[in-house]
């Protein structure tokens, strides 16, 4: 049973600081999500040209034993990076991890770089998302919780990526979410038991960007009215909001709070009043940059970068609330604090202006 950080006192919580800034910050062999969540990852890379790459993957695969029967790993044809690694479908298993680890030592000993423009986009499979209403509570978390999930995919670091900022002068690929087009979605599913599947792949390629933080590309041709738990490939949505690492274990972190956020809901963990009421908070926000490929004005350009940058406001008490809803275990409590307040063995004047925030 895990502690329920919420309802730690003032004392309690400044105890907790200390402990996570020295928590050894180490790879999983497993995670504690349940088996049938499934996952998987594109690591952009830079310096090993797309050509050199795939042959190393080819190489990984056939070292490794990796073969169309089981699952292997592949390169992507994406043109914004050098190469892109893409894993197989995944679940939390020490086979899985062990290979995923293996990788890491593969892209770090091949020269592999990163750079202000790569990420490690994380897939979660949503065939466990099962009605309109586990929908719409999925999409709540992620907008409710979006400046949490951009500060902690900044991995090691406190600043995004130079991509996901707004320029006059290039256009803005990777924007936030846009409070009145996705509350209008997610009205729309809270009042229907029903979606029509038209109107649901309306919904994700029209008003919803494909390219947004939540990427729905895949998403938008499943039937949301069908009960069927196995996983295929249009099922899953893709979140861009973490910058690239070449660090499994921050790898391994992101998909972490992804993939427990599906889980918390197919188990029941979370809190509905909570989410409703934040969200309802999100709704009044009246803000949009969501188009994908888009050039901003200089006064557009301002106010995104200037809500992007305000994600970077440390929030201990929703992000405790947030640890309590959607991990089982003291240990991913633990490991998503450390990342998402940066206490990587940080002095102790740092860890002083975060107990000023309890």
């Amino acid at each position: 049973m895990s502690t329920y950080l919420s309802t730690l006192n003032k004392c309690e919580l400044s105890d907790l600081l200390y402990k996570i800034n020295t928590l050894p910050f180490n790879f999983r062999e497993r995670l504690n999500i349940s088996p049938e969540v499934c996952f998987g990852s594109e690591i952009e890379t830079n310096s090993v040209d797309v050509i050199d790459m795939f042959r190393k993957i080819r190489k990984f695969n056939l070292d490794e034993k990796i073969d169309k029967t089981k699952y292997m790993y592949m390169i992507s044809d994406d043109i914004t990076v050098d190469a892109e690694v893409i894993t197989p479908v995944m679940n939390d298993t020490k086979e899985h991890w062990d290979y995923f680890y293996k990788l890491f030592v593969l892209l770090n000993e091949s020269g592999a770089t990163i750079g202000d423009n790569t990420s490690n986009h994380v897939h979660v499979g949503t065939h466990l998302i099962r009605s309109t209403k586990d929908l719409s509570t999925l999409l709540k978390i992620l907008v409710v919780f979006e400046p949490i999930l951009y500060k902690f995919g900044y991995g090691y670091s406190d600043i995004p990526r130079s991509y996901i900022k707004a320029s006059i002068d290039q256009y803005n690929y990777a924007s936030i979410s846009c409070p009145s087009r996705f509350s209008k979605f997610i009205d729309y599913l809270d009042k229907s038991k029903l979606v029509s599947k038209q109107k649901f792949k309306t919904f994700i390629s029209k008003e919803l960007a494909l390219k947004n933080f939540v990427n729905f590309e895949e998403f938008m041709y499943r039937d949301i009215n069908k009960k069927d738990n196995q996983p295929n490939d249009s099922d899953q949505i893709e979140i861009r909001c973490f910058n690239g690492t070449l660090d499994p274990v921050i790898a391994q972190n992101n998909i972490c709070i992804i993939a427990s956020i599906i889980d918390a809901i197919y188990s029941g963990r979370i809190d509905l009043d909570y989410i409703n009421n934040e969200y309802n908070r999100y709704k009044l926000q009246n803000y949009n940059f969501d188009s994908y490929c888009s050039l901003l004005n200089v006064s557009e350009c301002y106010h995104y970068n200037k809500i992007l940058n305000s994600f970077n406001n440390v929030n201990v008490t929703k992000a405790l609330k947030f640890a309590d809803m959607i991990f089982t275990s003291d240990r991913e409590k633990l490991y998503f604090l450390k990342q998402y307040l940066k206490l990587f063995d940080l002095d102790e004047k740092y860890i002083c202006e975060l107990e000023k925030k309890l």
